[in-house]
C-alpha cells in the first residue's frame, strides 16, 4: 500500500529547498514554488466536505484501491492499494501516482509509462473520491483516461454492406499450426468446418520447425525413450512460476505423442523421411538436470531453415490442408477477420471478416476458435502487455521493439467481445534474455561484462534464464574459451539457441572455424552466428595476455579482463563456484591454448520471435470474461491461449510451442465436434 501525507510532502520540499544557495538550487526552488502555487490555486476551486473517502476501478489483475483524505480546502494524503498488481510495474505506478496526485491535487495527471492500465485505475478511483467529497455521485462520472487505442474496437459494418453469411458448427480464424489441427480435428469428429486465414493461398506459410513432443511412435522408432509427463509438468511449473494452467499443460504432455503420430499420418511418405530427430544422439555428458531445471530430448525437426532439404512443415501442412478441403472443411483464404459478433445472450455467434469481394460473416453454432497467432508485431500491445521488452530494449529514439509479422487480430478481438487477459506481464520467446550467440550457440562457457568482469551463472538452467542477467547489463559481453570447447559442449543440455553439437557437420564447422581463427591472427575473421544470422569477429591467441590485445582491451579492462579469467579457472579447479553458484559439471576452466574470445554487443530484441501469451481461458480453451466465466460460443488456441508458459517461455525440449500449439489445437477441435 503507496501512502503519502501532504505534511511528509511539505516536509520533503522544504528539506530540498534548504539544500543549498547554488544557481541549480534557486532554480529547483523556483520549480517547487510554481508547482506548489498551482496545486495551490487547484485546490482554493475546490470546496470539499472534510474527511476520508475510497473508491476502486479495475487494474489489469483486478481492482486497485484508492483512499484519500481531504480538509475542507485541499487533499492531504492519498493511498493507494494496488497490491493485486504486478509489484514491478503497477506497484511502481501505485507510489508515483500517490505522490504526483498529491502535488497536483488532481486526478487529472500523466500515466506512468508501461502501467497505463494500473495508472487509469488509480487516476479513475482518485476522480472518484474527489467528486464524493465534492458531494457528486461518483457513478455519475465520465472519468477521461488515456486511450489505448487496439482495445477500442471497430465501429459494426452496417448490415447492407455484409455481403454474404456462411454458417458450420465450428468457425476457425486462422490456419497456422494451432488452427490447422483444430479444423482437421473437429471435421475428423463430424462437425462441419470454416476456415478463414488472413494470408493469401499463394503466400500462406506455416512458422517454426521443430515439434517438440514426448512418447510418439515417431521418437520412439528414433531410439528416443519415453517420458514420464509427471516429471515434465513439475520442471515446466517451476519454470513458470507455477503461473501456467496446469491442466492445459498436463493436457499437452499427455496428448502429445499421439498427436504428432496424427500430424505424420498424412503427407509424403518419401519426404518424411528427411525428417530428423533434434539433438539425436543428445550432449553426451550431459546429466538431464541443470541448475535444477530438466531436459528432454523429444523434437522432431523438419528441414528447411536448420538443415537442408525441400520437405518443410509448410510443404507437409498444404497436404493437411489439401486432405481436410476434400473431406469438407470449407477455408476461404484473404480474409481478413474485423471482430466478433454476440446474440443477446452474450453468447459469441460468428465473426465479420473483409474479403476481396466485400464483407462476409461466418457464424459457429458450437463455438468460433481464435487461431489468429501472437501480436508480436503490433508494438502499442507489446509496450502495454510485455512492458519489459521495450525497457530492456532502450533505443534511444523511441522506436519499439516488435517480433514476427502477426499483429495480434485474434487477441484484440477477444477483448473486444470481453475476454480477460491472463495476468501479465505477458511471456514471450525471447526479448527479455542475452546470450553472446556466436559458434558455440547458447553455451554457457565463461561470459564477461562490459568492464571484463565475471557477472552471472552463465549456465543457470535453460538459457532463457541463464541469459536474464546479461541482458541487464549495458554495452558488450565478451565470451572467452579455450582449445577444449567442442569436448565441452558435450555437458550442455540442448536448449533454447544452443548448437547441434552432435549433427554430422557442426563438429566440421567448429574446428574449421577455430583454426581460421589461429590464422588470422591479430586481425581475427568473420564467423556465422548460429541463429541469427550476422557475424561475429572471432580471435585465438597462444596467450590470454595476447588474447586481450587481440580483443582490443587495454588498462583497466585488460587488467580486469585477467584477472577474471584467473578467478574463473580457480573456481573451475576448485570444483566449487561461489561467487554465482555454476554447476560443477560445468565448470570449464579456460586452460588450454590456443584461448579464443569474441565480443558481442547487448540487445535482447534479437531474439524476440513471438509473444506467448494471450487471453485467459478455462480447460476446455472457452474465453473467460473480466468474471472469470466463460462467454459462451468464444474459444482460443495457440499462441491467442493464455496460462501455457507462465511468466516465460522456455525450452525443457525443444520447440514447445508448436508442440502445445498443434496439440491444444487438436484437443480443441475434439472438444468441439463432441458438442
Amino acid at each position: 500500500m503507496k501512502k503519502i501525507s501532504r505534511k511528509g510532502f511539505l516536509k520533503l520540499a522544504a528539506a530540498a529547498a534548504m539544500g543549498g544557495v547554488t544557481a541549480g538550487a534557486l532554480s529547483a526552488c523556483e520549480s517547487a514554488s510554481s508547482t506548489a502555487a498551482s496545486a495551490s490555486s487547484a485546490a482554493a476551486q475546490n470546496g470539499y466536505t472534510a474527511g476520508t473517502y475510497t473508491a476502486t476501478a479495475a487494474g489489469i489483475n483486478g481492482d486497485v484501491s484508492v483512499t484519500m483524505t481531504f480538509d475542507a480546502e485541499k487533499i492531504t494524503e492519498v493511498v493507494i492499494d494496488a497490491s493485486g498488481e504486478t509489484e514491478s510495474i503497477g506497484g511502481v505506478a501505485a507510489e508515483e501516482l500517490a505522490n504526483t496526485i498529491l502535488e497536483a491535487q488532481t486526478s487529472e495527471v500523466d500515466a506512468v509509462s508501461g502501467a497505463t492500465i494500473t495508472s487509469n485505475a488509480i487516476k479513475e478511483a482518485a476522480a472518484k473520491c474527489i467528486a464524493e467529497a465534492k458531494g457528486v455521485d461518483p457513478e455519475t462520472l465520465n472519468v477521461q483516461t488515456e486511450t489505448i487505442s487496439w482495445r477500442t474496437a471497430p465501429e459494426a459494418i452496417p448490415e447492407e454492406n455484409i455481403a454474404d453469411t456462411l454458417e458450420a458448427d465450428v468457425v476457425v480464424i486462422g490456419l497456422g499450426q494451432a488452427g490447422l489441427a483444430c479444423a482437421r480435428a473437429a471435421m475428423e469428429g463430424g462437425a462441419s468446418v470454416i476456415v478463414i486465414e488472413k494470408m493469401s493461398e499463394e503466400n500462406h506459410a506455416w512458422t517454426g520447425c521443430d515439434f517438440g513432443h514426448i512418447n510418439s511412435q515417431w521418437l520412439k522408432d528414433q531410439g528416443i525413450p519415453e517420458v514420464d509427463p509427471v516429471e515434465v509438468l513439475n520442471d515446466w511449473q517451476l519454470r513458470g512460476c507455477n503461473m501456467s494452467n496446469p491442466t492445459l499443460v498436463m493436457k499437452y504432455l499427455k496428448n502429445c505423442g499421439e498427436t504428432f503420430d496424427w500430424f505424420m499420418e498424412l503427407g509424403d511418405e518419401e519426404g518424411k523421411k528427411q525428417l530428423r530427430a533434434f539433438h539425436n544422439p543428445y550432449p553426451k555428458n550431459f546429466k538431464g538436470e541443470l541448475a535444477g531445471q530438466k531436459f528432454w530430448n523429444g523434437t522432431a525437426q523438419f528441414p528447411g531453415i536448420f538443415f537442408e532439404g525441400d520437405y518443410t512443415v509448410t510443404a507437409h501442412s498444404k497436404l493437411i490442408t489439401q486432405y481436410i478441403i476434400e473431406k469438407g472443411v470449407q477455408v476461404f483464404y484473404s480474409n481478413d477477420a474485423q471482430y466478433l459478433e454476440k446474440d443477446s445472450t452474450g453468447r459469441v455467434t460468428g465473426v465479420i471478416a473483409k474479403t476481396e469481394n466485400g464483407y462476409v460473416r461466418y457464424n459457429g453454432t458450437k463455438g468460433v476458435v481464435l487461431a489468429a497467432g501472437d501480436f508480436s508485431a503490433d508494438a502499442e500491445m507489446v509496450d502495454e502487455l510485455c512492458p519489459n521488452i521495450n525497457a530492456l530494449n532502450y533505443t534511444g529514439d523511441g522506436k519499439k521493439i516488435t517480433g514476427m509479422d502477426r499483429d495480434g487480430k485474434g487477441i484484440k478481438m477477444g477483448v473486444w467481445a470481453g475476454g480477460k487477459l491472463e495476468p501479465g506481464p505477458l511471456s514471450t520467446m525471447g526479448g527479455t534474455f542475452f546470450f553472446p550467440s556466436g559458434l558455440l550457440g547458447s553455451c554457457g562457457n565463461l561470459w564477461l561484462d562490459n568492464d571484463c568482469n565475471r557477472f552471472c551463472n552463465e549456465a543457470f538452467g535453460d538459457p532463457v534464464f541463464a541469459g536474464a542477467e546479461a541482458a541487464r547489463h549495458k554495452g558488450t559481453i565478451y565470451s572467452v574459451f579455450d582449445a577444449d570447447i567442442y569436448e565441452q559442449l558435450q555437458s550442455f543440455p540442448a536448449g533454447h539457441g544452443s548448437a547441434f553439437v552432435n549433427d554430422p557437420t557442426y563438429k566440421a564447422s567448429l574446428e574449421k572455424a577455430l583454426a581460421d581463427a589461429v590464422a588470422a591472427g591479430d586481425e581475427g575473421v568473420d564467423e556465422c552466428l548460429t541463429m541469427t544470422g550476422g557475424t561475429i569477429r572471432l580471435f585465438a591467441a597462444d596467450t590470454l595476455d595476447q588474447l586481450a590485445d587481440r580483443l582490443g582491451l587495454t588498462g583497466e579492462k585488460k587488467e580486469n579482463f585477467l584477472a577474471s579469467v584467473e578467478n574463473y579457472n580457480a573456481k573451475c579447479a576448485a570444483g566449487y563456484d561461489d561467487d554465482y553458484g555454476k554447476d560443477p559439471s560445468v565448470l570449464f576452466p579456460v586452460a588450454k591454448a590456443p584461448y579464443y574470445g569474441f565480443a558481442k554487443d547487448i540487445y535482447a530484441g534479437y531474439e524476440f520471435l513471438c509473444t506467448t501469451g494471450g487471453l485467459w481461458t478455462d480447460n476446455d480453451q472457452n474465453v473467460y470474461d473480466e468474471h472469470l466465466d466463460v462467454i459462451p460460443g468464444l474459444y482460443a488456441t495457440g499462441n491467442c491461449c493464455g496460462r501455457r508458459f507462465g511468466v516465460q517461455y522456455s525450452t525443457p525440449i525443444a520447440g514447445v510451442s508448436v508442440g502445445m500449439a498443434q496439440t491444444l489445437g487438436r484437443e480443441l477441435g475434439k472438444h468441439l465436434a463432441s458438442l
